[in-house]
């Protein structure tokens, strides 16, 4: 049988579950995984002789065999007391694989895949490439070639057609856990799960957020799903396991998770309609699933979940590097990136001159008839914080109030929170040259070139820099001022 062999040379990423056999991390296509189950306490016989084959397990009356990899990977024959079953597809058949545990899932660009089969016929390993994953090896298995292991028993997975649904549509899912919640998740639409991540604080930390981690080059937002769902909130941690969610503009968010513990392919319509009244949202769900030891779970819409505005806005600011303040490697990489936002009109500031952005605050004290820009004073973590609006601050016209983020600065009279209409993202930026005549129409509004940026590629849009520290400054005096001078930035070409 002409069985393919490796990923499809056509496709420039693919997701894989990743799970461990002895002592090595394995992977193999997510659509080669049917489900993934426990191990029971006793196997059944099964009349072979093929080395490896400990026998079959029962999946809800369909007897599968189970083929143990250690033998053929040539990694001996021990094993741990929590063991689970991967049961392949491939070619209409299913087949199960013993291994120790599910490490869950990632999606690995082509280019990092190192072929292992130079100095070996094609065909005599099941393993066809290599890629590292949080610093570890991970071996590629090619399911067409387990499928081809001479006098391997597979059984039919037309005969799993026992309840009279159409299995012809699957759409596999990741089960996990956060809080007390059970939740499931089209697999296709995860980028990764990371086991454990390191979560640093950053502009970004809020309730919501609860810091940022490091994924493959990248600083990822690590936000709360259950205060993002409205059905709680979990206490804020130093490190914490994530699934990393897929958005637009190729923007990422990790949701801290408890523990992934499954990974099905269920018939697309095996989910039950959510009740309106169930859920804060129900635009974030696609409804009620029951696994295969009767819990049910909340099927998350990844859909409703980009669109939702703090999550569309934390994707955005994902990917640039580095955001922990005070960090000399983050300083280096964030020192021409700014934070685009509208207060009125659109405008820049440095990323590292904010201490947080933060959601606009429920309570605010109003301080009346002090000065025009002082809104009141909020609490943030036990302190009272001055709230200022920006646009008024800096001598425009009150606008409609619709404030939605606070951007926080610290300087030398202590914390300030700026107020700003809506947060747009993060962006590499450059000065502007005098002469570009697309300043021109600026000029009015910057007393100097240095207050101007280009973001975005090579004819980008041109905006005011505001300098927010100096600008606490200049306020202590009660004036409302224009945008005040920013040190330059890498020139525009």
């Amino acid at each position: 049988m002409g069985a393919p062999s490796g990923p499809d040379p056509a496709v420039t990423a693919m997701t894989v579950g990743l799970f461990r056999v002895g002592p090595c991390m394995l992977a193999v296509s997510v659509d080669a995984v049917r489900e993934v189950i426990r191990r029971p306490a006793r196997t059944l016989a099964v009349p072979s002789a093929i080395a490896g084959l400990v026998g079959a397990v029962d999946v809800r009356g369909v007897i599968i065999p189970v083929l143990d990899l250690r033998a053929a990977l040539g990694l001996g024959s021990d094993h741990v007391h929590d063991e689970v079953v991967v049961i392949l597809r491939q070619y209409g058949r299913l087949v199960g694989l013993l291994a120790d545990g599910v490490n869950g899932i990632a999606t690995i660009d082509r280019h990092r895949l190192t072929p292992v089969e130079a100095h070996v016929p094609v065909g005599t390993t099941l393993h066809t490439h290599s890629f590292t994953w949080e610093a570890q090896p991970v071996w590629l298995l090619d399911a067409a070639r387990i499928a081809a292991i001479p006098g391997l028993p597979m059984v039919a997975e037309a005969e799993t057609r026992t309840t009279g649904r159409s299995f012809d549509r699957r759409v596999t899912r990741l089960f996990f856990r956060t809080g007390p919640f059970h939740f499931a998740l089209q697999a296709t639409e995860v980028d990764a799960t990371v086991a454990r991540a390191e979560l640093r604080p950053s502009p970004l930390t809020s309730r919501l957020c609860h810091g940022v981690f490091d994924h493959h080059g990248r600083s990822i937002p690590a936000v709360d799903p259950l205060r993002l769902l409205g059905l709680g909130a979990l206490e804020p941690a130093g490190e914490s396991p994530i699934l990393i969610l897929r958005c637009r503009n190729d923007g990422r968010v990790g949701l801290r998770i408890d523990a992934v513990h499954d990974m099905v392919a269920q018939a697309a319509d095996d989910v039950l309609p959510m009740p309106a009244l169930a859920v804060a949202d129900p635009s974030c769900f696609e409804g009620v699933t029951v696994d295969k030891h009767g819990t049910q779970h909340l099927v998350l819409s990844a859909e409703g979940l980009r669109d939702l505005e703090s999550v569309d806005t934390y994707a955005r600011l994902s990917g640039i590097g580095p955001l922990a303040s005070g960090a000399a490697a983050a300083a280096q990489v964030a020192r021409n990136q700014v934070v685009v936002f509208t207060a009125g009109a659109r405008a820049a500031v440095p990323l590292l001159q904010l201490q947080e952005v933060i959601a606009y605050p429920e309570v605010v004290t109003a301080i009346a008839d002090v000065r025009p820009h002082l809104i009141g004073l909020f609490d943030h973590r036990g302190k009272p914080i001055p709230l200022l609006a920006l646009d008024r601050a800096l001598g425009a016209r009150a606008g409609s109030g619709a404030h939605s983020r606070v951007l926080l600065v610290s300087g030398e009279a202590g914390t300030v929170g700026f107020a700003v209409d809506v947060l747009h993202g993060i962006e590499a930026a450059r000065a502007m040259q005098p002469h570009d005549r697309r300043a021109v129409g600026h000029v009015a509004t910057a007393p100097s070139m240095n207050a101007l940026v280009e973001i975005g590629a090579g004819g980008g849009e041109v905006l005011p820099l505001l300098d927010l520290q100096a600008l606490m400054a200049e306020l202590s005096g009660g004036a409302a001022v224009r945008l005040p001078r920013q040190p330059a930035l890498a020139a525009s070409a």
